[in-house]
């Protein structure tokens, strides 16, 4: 899982979930707050976040979603081995 730091208490979990729609997950201090649809960007919550939080991960998740996105491609090849395949051939 790759994990990119937003702030001093929000991080960035992408992950690959077979069946799922590109994703991430938003941590506060290690707790998991929300998931966020990649495209089109999506914020889906068990209401805890506050508003001005809702507009920071938006906004982070916008501005960065292409690379959001080729990250959540990476994990998809690595799980389903065609990362391995793409190097091995590249040699």
């Amino acid at each position: 899982m790759v994990k990119i730091l937003m702030d001093t208490t929000h991080c960035c979990e992408i992950s690959y979930k077979e069946k799922e729609p590109a994703h991430c997950y938003i941590t506060r201090m290690g707790k998991r707050v929300a998931k966020v649809l990649l495209c089109p960007v999506v914020i889906l919550s068990d209401n805890e976040l506050v508003e001005d939080e809702a507009k920071m991960i938006y906004k982070f998740v916008n501005e960065n979603r292409l690379d959001l996105f080729l990250q959540y491609q990476y994990e998809y090849s690595r799980k389903n081995g065609l990362y391995n395949l793409l190097l091995s051939k590249a040699v």
